[in-house]
């Protein structure tokens, strides 16, 4: 298809344009032939640069959608392109919605009032196994598809529930939405319930705030172009379990007579009655499109005791118990792209979210101390604080070593030095980001399930004493890849990842070829990694078994 910009002046003449690496339709109105034109009333800030319009009450009626306006209208931010240094605003994105429709005639635009109702838009079929990301930033865009296995879906978090309608996020906006739509994606926005069980008690209670949610949604999606939301609706009081699922319900199936599309967020299977109990997985699946599972945080930011954030065997296990309550053809893995670098003292942890991104350093200074654990399929690295230090201090400028250093002697925090001994076994090694191959494992394994669905913890080589560690389990193209290899292996709808802008180059480089079991006919994670370890040179060393290391550790009381 040939993308067509369609730009009309004050003069209603017409503008064409053709790039034929370009799919979708443009027609951009300036903003002031949209006001002269729109049937809604409308409000702006001073400098004109944020319109805000009151778009009548919608209804549907077999193919058509009605605009009420003998009921309440909704508060809806015009989406404003720029281009050029002027604001437009482009019809083909929107709708009627928008008050305004236009036609072309030899060359010539003409924009008119709209009419009270307008044919309801159409809703392509999903093709699967679905490529999803969650952008809670609204970082730069993809240039590309994802994978090509069936459809791409981009979820910026950009509402939130409020006792009157919608908040929305500040990032909203139009040409972020044409972008993605430019290159085939379908654009789903996250709303949350601010994560505040006592309010989201107020809202799934009282169904008479429920036509406005849906309202707004209807009215957002015609407007801006949304092909479906999601709903990440989190912590929740397990007293109004049944509530929301009536709640999530009435959204899906109202949103759906506008041919509109949603998918719930859901945590894997835990006696958490807030967390994880409230959810009625089953309702859900047969409410929505996609029920998501967020198959990370095994080991919670919160959590005194270090752990994997998503080691395979509990991702395994939590999908393949899902799969008895959720369809596989609904059913969406979670995968992360974070881990977590715990700070273990005398046992007790503190945890920080790293990013794929920024583990680079740890594959190279450490290499030789990364072990590989065959049964969570994770490198594992556990590291001394003084070590740990240094490779923080290779990133820090030294006011900010020196700034830490002192904070640390006021606090009287390092009171002295320990020698332990300690025993690793070195590994063979490619030090590249990401792709790492380690051929021993130093860790000790405690089973709590069958096999080949295990719940495993890795348990650090005990020392005597006081002392301090940095322990991680990495999520890298390892450990991504067997989970991705799930998607295919037990027929799921697709992977949804948290978050965009934690991966870097490799990671979409492992995401594009994955073969998810669709159309995509890439080589497979297992045959990839045989593939490279033939093709590429690697880095060894000669592997010995239990040699001491002597290792200064920080102490402390």
């Amino acid at each position: 298809m040939i993308k067509r910009f369609l730009t009309v002046s004050s003069m209603l003449s017409l503008l064409l344009a053709m790039n034929t690496n370009l799919s979708q339709a443009e027609t951009l109105v300036p903003i002031d032939e949209y006001i002269a034109k729109t049937t809604h009333t409308y409000t702006t800030n001073a400098d004109k640069s944020e319109y805000t319009i009151n778009v009548p009450h919608l209804r549907v009626a077999g193919d058509y959608v009605y605009m009420d306006n003998a009921l309440k209208s909704e508060p809806i931010k015009l989406p404003i392109i720029q281009k050029d240094g002027q604001q437009y605003v482009d019809l083909d994105l929107a709708t009627a919605v928008l008050g305004v429709t236009y036609t072309v005639n030899n060359g010539v635009v003409t924009v008119n009032a709209a009419p009270i109702r307008m044919e309801k838009r159409t809703s392509p079929e999903m093709k699967g196994p679905v490529s999803w990301a969650f952008d809670p930033f609204t970082t730069t865009p993809y240039s590309g598809l994802m994978n090509t296995s069936g459809d791409n879906i981009i979820s910026p978090s950009w509402f939130e529930l409020q006792d009157k309608g919608l908040k929305l996020n500040k990032n909203i906006n139009a040409s972020y939405v044409q972008t993605y739509r430019d290159q085939g994606y379908r654009v789903w926005p996250l709303i949350s319930n601010q994560f505040d069980p006592k309010f989201t008690s107020t809202v799934v209670n009282n169904e008479s705030k429920w036509d406005a949610y849906v309202q707004q949604l209807a009215q957002y999606a015609y407007i801006y172009g949304f092909d479906g939301y999601n709903f990440d609706f989190e912590n929740v009081s397990y007293k109004d379990r049944d509530a929301l699922t009536k709640f999530v319900a009435y959204l899906a199936d109202t949103l759906r007579t506008y041919n509109i599309r949603t998918s719930i967020d859901v945590t894997g299977y835990s006696d958490s009655p807030d967390w994880s109990m409230v959810y009625n997985r089953k309702a859900f699946s047969e409410s929505v499109d996609y029920v998501v599972l967020m198959a990370y945080d095994e080991t919670w930011a919160s959590s005194t005791k270090a752990g994997p954030v998503a080691s395979y065997p509990w991702v395994k296990r939590h999908a393949t118990d899902m799969l008895k309550e959720v369809p596989a053809n609904k059913l969406v893995l979670g995968i992360p792209y974070y881990m977590r670098i715990w700070t273990v003292t005398d046992g007790k942890a503190k945890g920080k979210t790293l990013q794929i991104k920024d583990t680079p350093q740890y594959y190279e200074n450490y290499k030789d101390q990364i072990t590989w654990n065959d049964t969570l399929k994770t490198h594992f690295l556990e590291i001394p604080v003084s070590a740990a230090a240094k490779t923080q201090a290779e990133q820090d400028s030294l006011e900010k070593q020196a700034a830490v250093i002192n904070e640390a002697k006021e606090a009287g925090d390092i009171i002295g030095v320990e020698v332990q001994v300690l025993s690793t076994n070195v590994v063979s090694t490619n030090a590249s980001a990401n792709n790492i191959t380690a051929t021993t494992s130093n860790s000790t394994m405690t089973d709590n399930d069958t096999a080949g669905n295990k719940t495993t913890t890795t348990t650090p080589k005990k020392i005597t004493g006081s002392k301090v560690v940095e322990q991680i389990w990495f999520e890298d193209n390892n450990s991504l890849g067997y989970k991705l290899d799930l998607v295919k292996d037990l027929k799921l709808a697709g992977f949804a990842a948290w978050r965009k802008g934690f991966e870097d180059a490799n990671t979409l480089d492992l995401i594009s070829k994955a073969n998810l079991g669709g159309k995509h006919t890439s080589t497979s994670h297992t045959d990839k990694d045989k593939r490279k370890k033939s093709t590429v040179k690697e880095k060894t060393k000669s592997t010995k078994e239990d040699i001491p290391m002597v290792r200064v550790v920080r102490t402390h009381s």
